[in-house]
């Protein structure tokens, strides 16, 4: 596995969105090449230099280390820890889980309450990394998330 030098390679990042699928990745990703394409394949344009081409890489290399509810195989008892993360948002629970990533859409933040919200502002929970904003036709934040366990 090729290594990004803002992430470490052989991570695991969970995508916790239950409405999106492998279809819906894909388009995503569709609609993201034909947006390099444009930008940078275009003789007729300026093409941007390599600052302004990371963040498509960016995030074209947090897709290929993603994994979706789907893609995993839980145990019971593993599947009860995602269950009560669910419900409370805590780190440690993904922790549990051996994730060290979270990405999501900016659809499913706006669907957390206050409180949940406020998590992903701790840096006792996690810790922004990345904001992916109008480069694809859905925007991501990428959360890593936190070694310290709350007490």
């Amino acid at each position: 596995t090729a290594e990004n030098p803002f992430i470490p390679a052989q991570v695991r990042i969970f995508n916790p969105s239950t409405g999106i699928n492998r279809t819906d990745l894909i388009l995503d990703l569709g609609g993201l090449i034909e947006t390099i394409s444009r930008a940078f394949d275009d003789p007729a344009s300026t093409a941007p230099d390599a600052i302004q081409k990371q963040p498509f890489y960016d995030l074209l290399y947090v897709f290929s280390q993603m994994q979706l509810e789907a893609d995993l195989q839980l145990s019971e008892e593993e599947s009860a820890i995602l269950n009560q993360w669910r419900n409370n948002k805590s780190a440690a629970l993904l922790r549990d889980l051996d994730f060290d990533y979270i990405i999501f859409p900016e659809d499913w933040f706006g669907w957390l309450s206050a409180e949940e919200q406020a998590l992903f502002n701790d840096e006792g929970e996690y810790e922004a990394v990345r904001f992916w904003r109008g480069i694809t036709p859905t925007d991501y934040r990428l959360y890593r998330i936190s070694d310290v366990s709350p007490n």
